[in-house]
């Protein structure tokens, strides 16, 4: 049975596209430019990270780490 479903909707100018999956260990989502890399990843108890990375050179712009649900 599926603990976490990841969504992602890319968009142009006349339309939107939305995709989603069951995962019944983890969901993790990637959203990218040409120069940036943005990551989200949720576990099935509820912990996961949130990054955000200079795609050539990997260096770590942004980060966010959340713990389990049972922790809030």
């Amino acid at each position: 049975m599926a603990a976490t479903i990841a969504w992602a909707t890319g968009n142009d100018n006349n339309r939107s596209k939305t995709v989603h999956r069951l995962g019944s260990q983890s969901a993790r989502v990637t959203a990218a430019t040409w120069r940036t890399e943005a990551t989200a990843y949720v576990a099935r108890d509820g912990s996961g990270y949130v990054e955000v990375l200079k795609k050539n050179s990997g260096d770590l712009i942004h980060s966010y780490r959340f713990g389990p649900e049972s922790e809030r």
